[in-house]
């Protein structure tokens, strides 16, 4: 076979990998969602390193650096994804295409699990609420919320009853951080420079996407809020140069210091406005807070690099990749999305987009 068809074939296989890591679960596994999509993001982004050598993107080697110093396995995946993807043989449209079905898919697993009907229920009962029942193939209607958005909003030039079915999954999570994503989508789409003929029907589309999702208001926005600035403030005074170990290693004595600054016994905590915030956490939900606390300013700026490569690129070339973009990464503010798998994926695979032939941007179909 012809190397170059070799390539082309592959980079198929790869972006049918990269939405099986959306999709794909382990019951059995310690972390059923997670642990599964770590490694088959893994091995999609060997592989893609494997085929595209020597083509990679030098703006991604500072973060490969930073991955490196303080390992996890999607954190170093998704830096090497940053440098190949790029120079995948598959075209801008197919992928999209490809991450639209997998949103379909996603969100109609969260619909029928609204319905009662769990498709994951055979491999055992879940005592969860309502709204944590809707977990589709992520393990968290957040989760949900953050990987639905984006392939909303870089697919909205396709069919429309798509849009509907993810739009409708996405107001059933009731995740909050969903409306500052769509919003931030909405004017990176209107700030962007718009492609000759003008997309007007993408404005419309966007329209539609933040009226469906407007039920998410019902929650309590303030009570939110004020949850994600508890762990800022307990967070933020702990920065430095260089980073340090995970947060969850970190936070009882960070959290413990804040406290006795502020509190001689439990009786003045429990009563504190904060005090129900209490309690061991993973992350701070605050992405580019963690970024700074765990690999410090190098660190940041090592993303902020590769990062900023791609958005540059879509800026000029695609304003739905990059209002999609913006919309993944504006979801770092309120919740750690740069620390799942699944969402390093989905953001990785947006990343390549600007550089993939066949420039995605036309006019709707009939059947749209």
């Amino acid at each position: 076979m012809h190397p170059h068809m070799l390539h082309t074939r592959l980079s198929l296989v790869i972006t049918a990998l990269l939405c099986a890591v959306l999709l794909i679960i382990f019951p059995t596994a310690l972390e059923p969602f997670h642990e599964p999509k770590r490694w088959l993001f893994a091995i999609a982004v060997l592989t893609s390193a494997l085929i595209t050598f020597p083509r990679w993107k030098w703006t991604a080697f500072p973060l490969v650096v930073v991955a490196t110093l303080h390992p996890t396995l999607e954190l170093v995946a998704f830096a090497w994804a940053l440098a190949t993807f790029p120079a995948l043989k598959v075209s801008a449209k197919t992928l999209i295409n490809a991450l639209a079905w997998t949103g379909v898919i996603i969100a109609s697993v969260v619909l029928l699990q609204r319905a009662g009907l769990d498709v994951f229920s055979v491999f055992g009962p879940r005592e969860l609420t309502p709204r944590l029942s809707l977990y589709g193939t992520l393990g968290n209607p957040d989760f949900v919320a953050s990987v639905l958005l984006p392939i909303a909003v870089v697919s909205l030039r396709g069919p429309w009853w798509r849009t509907l079915v993810m739009c409708c999954a996405l107001a059933l999570t009731g995740s909050l951080a969903v409306v500052l994503c769509a919003v931030v989508a909405a004017v990176s789409f209107g700030l962007a420079p718009l492609p000759d003929p003008l997309p007007r029907w993408g404005r419309g589309r966007l329209l539609l996407l933040l009226l469906l999702i407007t039920p998410l208001f019902t929650r309590d926005v303030g009570l939110a809020l004020r949850g994600r600035a508890y762990l800022v403030k307990v967070a933020a005074p702990h920065v430095t140069f260089l980073g340090g170990a995970p947060i969850v290693d970190r936070w009882p004595q960070w959290e413990l210091d804040w406290w006795q600054t502020r509190c001689p016994d439990a009786a003045c905590v429990t009563a504190h406005p904060d005090g129900r915030f209490t309690g061991l956490q993973d992350h701070v939900h605050a992405d580019w807070l963690e970024l700074l606390l765990v690999h410090g300013v190098f660190g940041l700026a090592a993303f902020l690099l590769a990062l900023g490569t791609p958005l540059h690129a879509a800026w000029n070339k695609d304003p739905f990749v990059f209002a999609a973009l913006t919309a993944a990464l504006a979801r770092g503010l309120v919740d750690f999305p740069l620390e799942r798998p699944a969402d390093l994926c989905l953001l990785a695979a947006l990343c390549c987009l600007p550089f993939l032939p066949e420039p995605p941007c036309t006019a709707p179909s009939s059947s749209s």
